[in-house]
């Protein structure tokens, strides 16, 4: 083969492999194209039978991509199988991160995707119409709000953040935080109940919701701004006042005798996907 010849059969490759669409690509696809079927479907009033028979088939080839993308996982405190993540029609659920969840004993749960996954979800996240659901496009930065768990990993309840957990990074990770905070549905308790994490590795990225442990007690600096936000024991979680409160404790938890305890519990937690 001559020099030419060899060159002209490298760049044929080369475009080759550039137009081949990525297993992300492919899975993104489908999952649109399972959304618009089914739109249709349902605005051709078709039988409810007939709309979940096509939404049952979608949703096991998308689990299957899903998995043979994701790969094999073994993470302690959950077992398979994995369930799809996201809705596929217009309910709870919809719009959520693309992955794979798994639920565990006593509410714990997970959704794993990748990196590309991930940050394709929020660009589209940080152009929706609605400006309040909008994230940061950058991992780190949105992993450290509220409206990320909310849009990972809830449907059916919101979290509210009360105080950040700080962690050191467990070899093998690319990234971890951590947070303590409440699950309400619109009225919160004066204590938080929930920490949750993001754990990245390698091209993995994991969310995770586990219920807190450790005891924790009153803080006696925020009890006024409490007793501002609170009727009958639970105050309007959107409410500046809770808003307020939560500041408060934030800004006092890591002086509590319970604050170690909780950082343990958080970091025992990125640590069984970190060493997954």
């Amino acid at each position: 083969m001559t020099r030419s010849a060899a060159i002209l059969v490298f760049l044929s490759l080369m475009a080759g492999g550039a137009l081949a669409a990525s297993p992300e690509a492919t899975y993104l696809a489908a999952r649109d194209k399972a959304i618009a079927e089914i739109k249709a479907l349902q605005d051709a009033k078709t039988s409810e039978s007939a709309i979940q028979a096509a939404e049952d088939k979608a949703t096991a080839d998308l689990v299957k991509q899903l998995k043979d993308i994701i790969g094999p996982l073994t993470i302690e405190g959950f077992a398979s199988p994995y369930h799809l993540n996201i809705a596929l029609r217009e309910e709870q659920g919809y719009g959520e991160l693309d992955g794979l969840a798994a639920y565990g004993k006593d509410n714990q749960t997970f959704v794993v995707t990748t990196r590309s996954l991930t940050q394709k979800w929020l660009e589209a996240s940080a152009k929706d119409n609605d400006k309040t659901r909008r994230q940061p496009t950058n991992i780190d930065a949105a992993a450290r709000g509220e409206d990320f768990y909310n849009a990972s990993l809830y449907t059916d309840v919101t979290f509210s953040k009360y105080s950040d957990l700080p962690l050191a990074k467990p070899a093998g990770a690319d990234l971890v935080v951590a947070a303590l905070g409440g699950l309400s549905q619109g009225f919160e308790a004066e204590l938080p109940d929930t920490i949750v994490a993001t754990i990245v590795k390698g091209d993995k990225v994991f969310v995770a919701s586990v219920p807190r442990k450790t005891p924790i007690g009153k803080i006696r600096a925020c009890a006024p701004l409490w007793a501002k936000a609170q009727h009958d024991g639970l105050a309007d979680a959107d409410s500046s006042a809770a808003k307020n409160y939560r500041a408060c404790f934030s800004q006092h938890a890591p002086k509590e005798g319970s604050f170690a305890g909780l950082v343990k519990e958080a970091q025992s937690l990125v640590a069984r996907f970190a060493g997954e």
